[in-house]
């Protein structure tokens, strides 16, 4: 291998930031369609719906359901350090959304945001377990979470 002619790397540092900006525009670009597939998915299986079309949709589609959401562990302490900085008890649906803010994904998903909502909705009932977290109702048919003290 050649010796490079700089000792700090520029062009290469230069080079390798374009591409990482290209990689992350890319990335919202595909996250942006997927979102617009999955609304495509709904307003397609309402429209069969109203055609008379009975039979269980999810019966038809292939089992495969995809990555998890989140590595292992990684949502209970996401949980854990949001419900940390919160200055009130927050709703299942209100983690889910600052999650999806931080890892800069789209929130206008809605499969995603509901399989998210309800991936935090089970890891708050296994917190509730282990004597970390409480809830409380707010009135309106919502579990409000906050850290035990």
């Amino acid at each position: 291998m050649k010796p490079s002619k700089t000792k700090t790397y520029e062009h290469a540092i230069t080079g390798l930031l374009g591409e990482r900006a290209d990689l992350y525009n890319e990335l919202i670009h595909l996250r942006a369609r997927i979102a617009e597939i999955g609304n495509d998915m709904a307003t397609v299986d309402k429209t069969l719906r109203i055609l008379g079309f009975k039979d269980n949709l999810d019966d038809l589609m292939p089992e495969w359901s995809g990555p998890s959401l989140l590595p292992h562990r990684q949502l209970s302490r996401s949980i854990s350090e949001m419900l940390r900085e919160a200055t009130e008890p927050l709703t299942s649906r209100q983690i889910a959304l600052k999650i999806v803010q931080a890892r800069c994904e789209n929130p206008n998903d809605r499969t995603y945001m509901n399989k998210l909502t309800n991936s935090v909705w089970r890891t708050f009932g296994n917190l509730r377990k282990q004597g970390r977290v409480v809830s409380e109702g707010n009135g309106k048919g919502l579990q409000l979470w906050r850290l035990e003290r």
